[in-house]
């Protein structure tokens, strides 16, 4: 038994409804890393580890240059997953675009 199976209904609940694991992780103060052996451990199956094909994500990013934050929002995964999709993919990350002015937030 582990220590995060009291949390585990709300988590599997979470989890149906649709949260990302960023969200699930700080409602209920478990790792991320922890989420998907605790959905095995009580029968919910983990999310896919992308539930778009990485051509998608190049496709977006390169062709559309859709930045990697929109990315992550539009398909509820993390940056990193993003930028990881495209290092795969043998795409090198554009530079941060520049910060906002004070004047333009």
């Amino acid at each position: 038994m582990s220590k995060w199976d009291a949390v585990a209904p709300g988590v599997i609940a979470d989890y149906r409804a649709g949260l990302t694991w960023a969200e699930i992780s700080r409602k209920h103060g478990i790792p991320q890393g922890s989420i998907a052996a605790l959905l095995e451990r009580h029968g919910a199956a983990p999310p896919p580890s992308l539930p778009v094909a990485e051509e998608e994500i190049v496709q977006l990013y390169v062709g559309e240059r859709v930045p990697i934050r929109a990315l992550a929002e539009r398909f509820r995964i993390s940056i990193n997953t993003i930028r990881a999709a495209l290092r795969r993919a043998g795409v090198q990350p554009r530079p941060p675009g520049p910060p906002l002015r004070k004047d333009r937030r």
